[in-house]
């Protein structure tokens, strides 16, 4: 499989580059902005956000690119694999692109503590750490979801299938999520936890105003969402398996 990872990301590096190029650009074109308008620490940061969930909606879509691309090429289907590596092949890139991502904004946060380290709160490292497995589960999660879409989509012969497929990912992803705070109560899934920033008597506040929690969630959730995967998984392996439409 790790031969099936290398190929797209082969395949993909030319776009992936561009994307990060881009990323590195647009951070120091706000950085240089602050500088010559003088903003305010939450509005860089605010707009620090938004250019990496920016680079992760890139990725995304890129990663579901490669399953569609893999899902009707003729050649693919003729290697002698697995269907669940279809699955796992665009997974496992996404995963080492989003990893890239955040050693970058690691290096980029780094540094800022190094320049500015007053406007850093005292648990940020802490933080990052619970919010890093956060992060990498519920964007896998959601991937998860996409690809089911994908197939669906791609498993009907008819017009409108498109639509279909983003009905069924709608649905799939709303309706695990309410099965899950019927199971473990409502708000407590990392899903709906994900990338929230909130002050606490837990975290510290920095001078700049920025605050960070050290909440850790339930460990039921991420049980519960891993069974909830590995069924979605075992659908779409078996959808690729009925001879999905090229």
């Amino acid at each position: 499989m790790l031969r099936l990872v290398k190929y797209d990301l082969r395949r993909n590096r030319d776009q992936i580059w561009i994307a990060f190029v881009v990323l590195i650009l647009a951070q120091l074109g706000i950085w240089i902005s602050a500088g010559v308008s003088n903003w305010d620490n939450e509005a860089m940061f605010i707009l620090y956000i938004l250019s990496y969930f920016i680079m992760g909606t890139i990725l995304t879509v890129q990663a579901c690119r490669t399953f569609n691309y893999n899902l009707k090429a003729y050649h693919r289907r003729l290697l002698p694999l697995k269907s669940v590596f279809t699955v796992l092949s665009p997974l496992l890139m996404y995963l080492i692109l989003i990893l890239g991502v955040t050693a970058l904004a690691a290096i980029h946060l780094g540094l800022y503590m190094v320049l500015d380290p007053e406007v850093i709160p005292t648990y940020t490292w802490l933080a990052l750490i619970v919010g890093l497995f956060q992060l990498l589960w519920t964007a896998s999660f959601m991937l998860i979801m996409l690809m089911l879409g994908i197939t669906v989509a791609r498993s009907l012969r008819f017009k409108g299938r498109v639509w279909i497929g983003i009905a069924v990912f709608i649905l799939a992803l709303n309706g695990f999520s309410l099965m899950e705070n019927w199971l473990i109560g409502e708000g407590n899934n990392s899903f709906s936890n994900a990338l929230q920033f909130q002050m606490t008597e837990q975290g510290t506040v920095s001078e700049g105003g920025i605050g960070v929690t050290l909440d850790i969630y339930m460990l039921s959730s991420v049980l519960v969402e891993v069974c909830i995967a590995l069924i979605v998984i075992y659908i779409i392996t078996r959808l690729i398996n009925r001879r999905v439409e090229s």
